[in-house]
């Protein structure tokens, strides 16, 4: 009689794991089909932008009303609002429950002109493509850097061969802001396979090499500018191995 009873007790601790993990079960099907019956966007908000309004925003995003607010993938409608709106830099998706769907869009403003055939695409400090402009806008022009395929909103794609990669170009566009050059710097050129070249002002050509310490020659650059007369032009070579600073005048005067 006692060997039965622990039988039974037996199989109930057994059977008590797999009662759980169906119970488990039942939960999160429960759960599952809360949040796919309710929990639908009733109201998109949108907030952070003065280029485009909030309709422009809302039909790149894609999200219509009556869409589940948690099957909604975050990721995808930040990355359709950033293709499809160039000058939107960054995207942030936030669900307020019960039915609010709220997205906050950050913009992002050119900081260089890439000239091809006559024209220039004016791109972000992130490389991002944002319009092709009959001008540059007053932006440092990028000259010999040939952008691959470009259409607005992608991401600037230069050819293997190209004299320098997009990651050393942006690095450049940085540090020239960073160091308060970037409205003297007039043109990047980057023609030359050997020599990096960038216009300073109407005075200087400086020369670089492409796999130059950037921010350190950037500091040479502004203290050997500093050690010239004001009606000096030129040529400031900083091509050398030991890091020497050369200055070539310009004999005549342009």
């Amino acid at each position: 009689m006692a060997k039965r009873r622990q039988n039974r007790k037996y199989k109930k601790k057994r059977f008590l794991p797999l009662a759980r993990f169906l119970f488990f079960l039942l939960v999160c099907g429960a759960l599952a089909m809360a949040m796919t019956l309710f929990f639908k966007v009733e109201r998109v908000e949108v907030s952070g932008s003065s280029r485009y309004d909030a309709g422009q925003v809302i039909t790149a995003a894609r999200v219509d009303l009556g869409d589940n607010l948690f099957l909604l993938n975050k990721y995808d409608i930040e990355d359709r609002v950033t293709t499809a709106l160039p000058y939107i830099g960054e995207v942030r998706i936030r669900r307020r429950l019960p039915s609010t769907l709220t997205i906050e869009v950050h913009e992002t403003q050119a900081a260089a002109a890439v000239e091809l055939a006559g024209e220039y695409w004016l791109i972000s400090d992130q490389g991002k493509l944002l319009e092709r402009s009959a001008s540059r806008e007053g932006l440092v022009q990028i000259v010999g850097a040939m952008p691959l395929m470009p259409s607005a909103g992608s991401v600037l794609a230069l050819a293997k061969e190209a004299s320098i990669t997009v990651d050393r170009l942006l690095e450049l566009l940085r540090v020239l802001e960073e160091k308060g050059l970037a409205d003297i710097i007039g043109t990047i050129d980057c023609s030359d396979l050997r020599i990096l070249a960038l216009r300073y002002g109407d005075r200087f050509w400086v020369e670089l090499r492409y796999d130059a310490d950037f921010p350190a020659k950037m500091d040479q650059l502004v203290e050997a500018i500093a050690l010239l007369e004001e009606n000096e032009r030129g040529t400031i070579r900083m091509t050398y191995d030991k890091g020497e600073v050369h200055f070539i005048p310009d004999e005549t005067g342009t």
